[in-house]
């Protein structure tokens, strides 16, 4: 169930084994079952290396992006939520502004209303990134606010 929610027949997945098998060729053992025959590092590995050692600002550097973003195996979307969150969290706990204003450049934290938050707080206020930070929590809210316009931000008075 890691690579469909539906059964898979042995024809499909025998198809799948030898696209993979080109791609990664005497890395995948010739029968079954299917194994990869030495370890394999990839940039998640990075990732969670790196948080294990708590070097949240290597982490977040070696984060480019949601894991195989067009891919819809479970097992896929499984580590891909996983990944996203253990940055996001680490990213929200540091106090480092450098740090969070790498992730809030990312695509997925363009809009991370929490990590704006924890920029806020990080920043010395005043400084470019606490104004920047205020800015886009108010876009953020406002983006959120009803139509008719009666929800005001508080957010430029922390500026």
């Amino acid at each position: 169930m890691l690579l469909s929610e539906s059964e898979l027949s042995g024809v499909t997945v025998r198809a799948e084994v030898s696209r993979l098998r080109r791609i990664v060729g005497p890395l995948l053992s010739e029968s079954r079952p299917y194994r990869l025959t030495r370890p394999v590092r990839t940039d998640v590995d990075a990732v969670r290396d790196a948080l294990a050692l708590g070097d949240v600002e290597q982490a977040v550097g070696s984060y480019t992006g949601p894991v195989l973003p067009r891919s819809s195996s479970p097992g896929v979307l499984r580590v891909r939520t996983a990944v996203t969150e253990e940055v996001r969290a680490a990213v929200l706990a540091t106090r480092d502004p450098r740090v969070i204003v790498r992730w809030a450049a990312s695509d997925e934290g363009a809009d991370d209303y929490g990590a704006w938050q924890a920029l806020v707080a990080a920043s010395p206020p005043g400084s470019a990134s606490h104004l920047r930070a205020v800015a886009r929590l108010a876009r953020l809210e406002a983006d959120l606010a009803p139509p008719d316009g009666r929800h005001r931000s508080r957010l430029l008075s922390q500026a």
